[in-house]
């Protein structure tokens, strides 16, 4: 079996990536949500044009695989249809790499830009102090991805419960 290896870059619906079987697409809904009819949309899409596997991804995205050069624009033109792809790349990459930044949005528009860089201090200590006992043992690389997401809405989530006490760090 062939170790994977980084493309450099990320696929989305309107950018795919030549993979061992066909192309591959990643879908990053917007504002991490689907409607029941979506997903079951994407699924029907999925084993229509696909290899009808919806994997999702370290980051929470959903990949299709299994495309082909004939099938994909069937594909593309059903998630325009149910308002999961757009015609713009921009927006669809965007949507890709800011998804896990949101929940900072929410923190800045409530608390002010100044508590921002202490939410994302604290999400990295956080990641630091939960990802280190696996660096040190040797189970993780340094060179492993570590999605972010996570620990920005678990400092998300301690900065709203000790907003009052934490005032004093942030002024």
């Amino acid at each position: 079996m062939n170790k994977p290896s980084a493309k450099g870059w990320c696929p989305s619906t309107l950018i795919p990536m030549k993979s061992g079987d066909g192309l591959l697409i990643r879908i990053k809904p917007p504002f991490s949500r689907l409607t029941s009819r979506q997903a079951q949309k994407i699924a029907i899409l999925s084993e229509r044009y696909g290899n009808g596997f919806l994997d999702i991804t370290n980051r929470a995205n959903l990949q299709i695989r299994g495309l082909s050069q004939n099938t994909y624009p069937l594909m593309l033109k059903g998630l325009q249809n149910i308002g999961i792809s757009g015609k713009n790349e921009v927006p669809d990459r965007i949507n890709l790499v800011l998804g896990p930044f949101i929940p900072l949005a929410v923190i800045g528009f409530w608390f002010g830009l100044d508590a921002i860089p202490f939410v994302i201090f604290l999400s990295s200590a956080i990641a630091l102090l939960l990802v280190m006992p696996d660096l040190i043992k040797k189970t993780k690389k340094m060179s492993t991805q570590i999605p972010f997401g996570p620990y920005i809405i678990v400092g998300n989530l301690i900065f709203l419960l000790l907003e009052k006490q934490l005032q004093f760090f942030i002024l």
